[in-house]
């Protein structure tokens, strides 16, 4: 996701709880740029073979580790600060498939009673 798509997210999110004003813009933006940077930050590291790199002085994390845990720190603090939760702002277009077909099987056994008993 871009920038503009988390904005567009937390900002529904902050208006659906009826609690989004326009003063609110420059936290939302900066939640928004947290979470891109932890997306970006967690992709690189999903590419990595090793978590050390070279430096002038030996071995050393790669700089992306210190990237994500700023990040996460700061979307954790923007989160607690627009009273925001992480099911709150994520999109109804990621739904978990597990969660979508435990929902479709709930439904198709309604009314029905069924009983489970164990093999013997």
């Amino acid at each position: 996701m871009n920038l503009e798509d988390y904005i567009e997210q937390i900002k529904a999110s902050l208006t659906s709880e009826g609690r989004y004003s326009r003063s609110l813009d420059i936290q939302i933006y900066t939640l928004a740029s947290a979470m891109v940077s932890l997306e970006m930050a967690t992709n690189e590291i999903s590419r990595l073979n090793t978590v050390l790199v070279k430096g002038l002085h030996g071995d050393k994390a790669h700089p992306a580790f210190k990237i994500q845990k700023d990040a996460q720190d700061s979307v954790t603090r923007q989160m607690k600060a627009l009273n925001l939760t992480g099911e709150a702002i994520i999109s109804d277009e990621e739904e978990d498939p597990l969660i979508e077909l435990t929902k479709a099987v709930i439904d198709a056994n309604k009314g029905k009673k069924s009983k489970i008993t164990p093999r013997k």
